[in-house]
This record gives C-alpha cells, structure tokens and sequence, in this order.
C-alpha cells in the first residue's frame, strides 16, 4: 500500500515533468519563430547579432549575442548576461556599462552584423 512518501514522489514527478513539457513547447516556439525572423539587424543588436566591441582595456573582440549558451564558446554572449544584456538594442559607436566579475567597466559598439565585425 502507498504511503504518503510515495505519494510527495509522485506529485513531484508529475510537476517536474510539467515544467519540462511548458519548457520544451517554449523552446520549440521560439525554433519556430527564428525560422520566419530573418537575419539579424545590422542596425542595432538583437538576438542573433554579430557585435566588434571595443573593452575598457582598449582590446577589441567579435562576439555573437544569443538566448541560450553553447558550450565552450568563447565567443557568444547570452542574453541574460550583464554584457548581452546591456548591448541589446544598441547601435555602433555607442558605450554601453555593464558589471563584470571586476567591477563595473565599459564597452563601445564598433560595428553591428557587417562582415568586417
């Protein structure tokens, strides 16, 4: 006969494949819409974008913004991120502020989606 243990397991079973499910339909909608989206702008960065950033420190660096991390990709920046986050919508020659694990620095937009980026 179950007891009340049995029964916590499998309630929470349940919710965690719930929150599995609403995350997979999540995803695959947001696969759907990236198919109609097009590229990236080269206005001003967006998910997608190909950003030349300029750091504080004066080296400069290519790197891709996008929602979800790739393994060892130096190059890609999330969304979520101070420097993803603070890039979104801005367009070349602007400086964005963002925190690093240092402190809070800088970083200047070069150039948005060109080939030279």
């Amino acid at each position: 006969m179950p007891d009340r243990a049995d029964e916590a397991d499998e309630l929470q079973r349940g919710t965690d494949l719930d929150h599995l499910d609403t995350r997979i339909a999540e995803i695959d909608g947001r696969l759907r819409e990236a198919d109609v989206a097009g590229p990236p702008s080269t206005d001003k960065v967006g998910v997608g974008s190909t950003v030349k950033v300029r750091f504080a420190d004066a080296t400069e660096t290519t790197i891709r913004v996008s929602e979800f991390p790739e393994a060892l990709d130096r190059t890609l920046v999330t969304t979520d991120s101070p420097l993803g986050s603070a890039l979104l919508g801005r367009r070349a020659g602007e400086t964005v502020t963002y925190d690093a694990p240092a402190g809070r620095t800088t970083a200047v937009v070069l150039s948005v989606g060109d080939e030279s980026a």
